[in-house]
């Protein structure tokens, strides 16, 4: 049997991370943990089996900054605040930062967070590498009606997605997302 579905990437990987979109209107937060000075620090992310499901604006953006940030095998080997030195020339990062100061007026500067001492700028799946270059950056974090979903072939997290809730918190949290009118 061959199926045909449109509009879709796969790969041979097994983990998958998928952008999933409501057909609910859930509107737009701008809830980012600001301090008092206006400093907004973004951790960097590993995000490589799951199971996930990133649905607040700062974990949206600490994965879209570490999809786009140009994490690099030898980071470990480079001391934090020369990694700091290139995320500053980083083009990608820089119109990363404007879109939240734009959307966010009381960010005045974004710092980052290392993810570990082994991937300091953070780990995206190989094969999932780009995930989120398929939709706007403001959209991704800001837009409430899209989550990030990040799970593995050898998983049965979700498993129950589609049969509706059983119990599972990670079926619950989806079935509160985007089946449901809250």
């Amino acid at each position: 049997m061959i199926q045909i579905r449109s509009n879709v990437f796969e790969t041979n990987s097994s983990s998958s991370h998928s952008l999933v979109f409501s057909k609910v209107n859930r509107g737009h937060s701008y809830d980012l943990p600001v301090d008092e000075k206006g400093v907004l620090t973004v951790p960097f992310g590993e995000f490589g089996w799951g199971p996930k499901i990133l649905k607040t604006p700062l974990e949206k953006l600490s994965y879209v900054v570490t999809d786009r940030g140009g994490w690099q095998y030898d980071d470990d080997e480079k001391p934090w605040d020369k990694i700091l030195e290139e995320l500053k020339e980083n083009k990608k990062i820089q119109q990363i930062i404007e879109i939240v100061k734009r959307k966010v007026p009381a960010v005045k500067e974004v710092t980052f967070a290392p993810a570990s001492e082994f991937y300091p700028r953070g780990y995206i799946d190989h094969e999932s590498i780009g995930t989120s270059k398929r939709a706007k950056v403001e959209d991704i974090i800001f837009n409430s009606n899209i989550i990030i979903l990040i799970d593995n072939d050898n998983s049965s997290y979700f498993a129950d997605y589609f049969d509706g809730w059983n119990g599972d918190p990670a079926t619950k949290d989806i079935e509160d997302l985007f089946l449901k009118e809250n």
